[in-house]
């Protein structure tokens, strides 16, 4: 299971508990609790989660998020992935870039920040992950 879709389903349960667990996320997920650890820190930093000991908590404004985003950013991601990847292939470093959001733009936002990294993505992913 690849990060985005492990992060989508952290981000699901906090859909529907105000707190989860590294060890049962861990475990309903099949990987180790530092897989999940990374993730929750992957969410903390990029304000979709907050990271406290032993896993996260939902933020307050997690509810105001677009509910559909959410539960549709891990359908169909075989398709998202494949999309996102034949986008990147046209990306080069020093080009300037327009997303608009939606689940498969989120997928090439975190390809953009693997491929790329800070500086010259943290602002449009961030912001993408902001929900914005």
């Amino acid at each position: 299971m690849l990060a985005p879709e492990r992060q989508a389903r952290i981000l699901k349960e906090l859909q529907l508990h105000e707190a989860v667990r590294v060890t049962e996320i861990a475990a309903a997920l099949n990987v180790s609790e530092m897989t999940i650890r990374r993730d929750i820190e992957a969410l903390d930093h990029n304000g979709l989660a907050r990271k406290i000991h032993g896993g996260a908590m939902r933020l307050a404004r997690l509810s105001s998020l677009e509910p559909g985003f959410l539960l549709n950013v891990d359908k169909q991601l075989d398709g998202k992935l494949a999309i996102a990847e034949a986008a990147l292939a046209l990306i080069h470093p020093g080009m300037t870039l327009a997303l608009t959001g939606g689940t498969t733009t989120y997928q090439l936002a975190v390809r953009l920040a693997e491929q790329f990294g800070p500086p010259a993505t943290f602002e449009c992913c961030h912001e993408l992950a902001q929900g914005g």
